[in-house]
């Protein structure tokens, strides 16, 4: 299978959590992502992440402490964007246009006008754009879905200013 070289940009406690989740993926055969390269603005968060790939991947990453270096890798072909929400657009909409696919940590975005600039971003770079939803079949939420449609709590709405 071939591997898509992948930077993990967000190196805290999530980021670290997708590191995790990588190392999952390749031992039960299905992973289909080199981690190849860690970023933080933080340098001590992308170091430890650094010294975690090394630990459970068996190689060491390229550290970066800025976008920009980054994207200019021909190397590097998708970025998985775990940083605080409210910033995910500003690192996810550079990537696409660079041409690197995004994977995007939940909530894609805080707004819809953020949302809307990855999705144009990714049709402009010719790249893929997901988020990483995970709570779809949750228990919790199957049954929030079977309230909302059983109708018991009346005909929903979203409101947008």
């Amino acid at each position: 299978m071939e591997k898509v070289p992948l930077c993990v940009v967000g190196c805290g406690g999530m980021g670290h959590r997708h590191i995790l989740a990588y190392k999952v993926l390749e031992d039960s055969g299905i992973g289909n992502v080199e981690l190849m390269a860690v970023c933080d603005v933080n340098r001590a968060n992308a170091e430890f992440a650094a010294r975690e790939v090394q630990r459970l991947f068996g190689r060491e990453p390229l550290i970066f402490t800025d976008m920009d270096s980054m994207l200019k890798r021909d190397d590097i072909l998708a970025v998985d964007v775990v940083t605080d929400g409210s910033t995910h657009h500003q690192v996810a909409v550079p990537a696409l246009l660079a041409g690197k696919h995004a994977l995007v940590e939940k909530p894609l975005g805080i707004t819809m006008r953020a949302c809307q600039a990855m999705i144009d971003a990714a049709h402009t770079g010719n790249a893929v754009l997901a988020t990483a939803e995970n709570y779809r079949r949750d228990p919790p939420n199957r049954l929030a879905r079977a309230i909302v449609e059983s109708g018991l709590l009346g005909d929903p709405f979203l409101m947008i200013q």
